[in-house]
């Protein structure tokens, strides 16, 4: 008997209409259980309608309206004869399952009704909570994209005229002042990146963020991002080291996000490294990818803290780590963009023994 249900009870896809998976599921349910007509109903709840299915063994439509005494038998009124069976759907207030056979129903077939009904249930409230779920990332998405276009106007004049000041336009600067501007730009561009940041996320979780798909050679955009963090690591005595063999495979992607992701483990490995430390960047080709990899001889990652790296807006409990500012968005976004780009990222790291990041680019036709 269970048989019958078991081609159904897979929940449907996102993009498969949810009336048709359950009328072949009531369908499946009267041939499984010798019934005449079955009926589902669901109320009215928070972005889906009110939705009744009706079918009965001859596989013509049928509504509450059709079942005799229907009123009398959900208020309670009346209770169903042997042959007549009323579920309230666990989860949904005011949701029926109606089944009725044409001989007495036995408890193995009642059981069966009530995996059914507990079955359509979920099928209605995991589409429900993944409507809500979708509706509220859209609404953060807008929120996050007008709060980012409303405060990069107010910050691209705080930069602006700070550098102004700080170039003497105004007249001569003593020691503390210049000082002073000095924090207020590297504030101003610390909440630059945060913008970016989300703003990027934002993009991705809700799919607005345009990509530039194209063949490139890696180690030109691993080159740029190094140049960047050269003097960073310089000044704290870290050697940048880079191993890019010539004959290196072209990578298929947007060549400015992957010098951003670089940028973003290469951040990491110049934060969390000790003075006198060393940094070593890899490439190789691996099958239809080219691998990436910044190797550190840093701090390294707490077993505690591993499953977390990803997770946006995590920061690890380390003191070593918090006594440098972040907030702990940079490994979220290049995750986002290298998936974007159809590859894959992570990590091999133990305490006190430094990291390994990795990242997998599809290599380019």
């Amino acid at each position: 008997m269970n048989t019958a249900l078991h081609t159904w009870n897979q929940l449907p896809g996102d993009d498969q209409p949810l009336e048709p998976y359950l009328r072949k599921g009531l369908q499946q349910l009267l041939e499984a259980t010798t019934g005449r007509r079955a009926c589902l109903v669901f109320p009215a709840q928070t972005g889906q309608p009110a939705l009744t299915i009706g079918q009965t063994a001859a596989g013509t439509p049928c509504a509450p309206a059709d079942i005799p005494g229907w009123e009398r038998l959900a208020s309670g009124q009346e209770p169903p004869s042997d042959d007549r069976l009323l579920l309230s759907l666990p989860g949904i207030e005011g949701g029926w399952l109606y089944l009725e056979a044409s001989q007495p129903l036995d408890e193995s077939r009642r059981a069966l009704a009530t995996t059914f009904a507990s079955l359509a249930a979920l099928a209605r409230e995991t589409r429900r909570w993944k409507m809500a779920f979708h509706m509220a990332r859209a609404e953060k998405a807008q929120y996050v994209s007008v709060i980012s276009h409303e405060l990069r106007l107010p910050m691209t004049s705080i930069k602006g005229y700070t550098d102004l000041l700080l170039k003497g336009m105004t007249g001569a600067l003593n020691e503390m002042q210049t000082n002073f501007l000095g924090v207020i730009r590297n504030n101003v561009e610390r909440m630059s990146g945060l913008i970016s940041d989300l703003s990027d996320l934002s993009k991705a979780e809700s799919g607005r963020l345009k990509m530039q798909s194209q063949a490139f050679p890696l180690a030109m955009q691993v080159q740029k991002a190094a140049e960047t963090w050269q003097q960073a690591c310089a000044e704290k005595k870290q050697t940048l080291h880079l191993e890019l063999p010539a004959d290196l495979p072209m990578v298929q992607g947007d060549p400015q996000r992957v010098a951003q992701i670089v940028s973003i483990l290469l951040k990491n490995a110049h934060l969390y490294t000790p003075a006198g430390g060393q940094i070593t960047v890899r490439a190789s080709a691996a099958g239809d990818m080219v691998r990436l990899s910044v190797q550190d001889t840093g701090i390294g990652i707490a077993s505690e803290d591993a499953e977390h790296v990803f997770e946006q807006f995590f920061r690890s409990e380390d003191q070593r780590v918090r006594d440098h500012p972040g907030w702990g968005l940079g490994l979220s976004v290049a995750q986002a963009l290298t998936r974007l780009m159809g590859g894959e990222i992570g990590f091999e790291s133990k305490a006190e023994n430094g990291s390994t990041f990795w990242v997998r680019l599809p290599a380019a036709p």
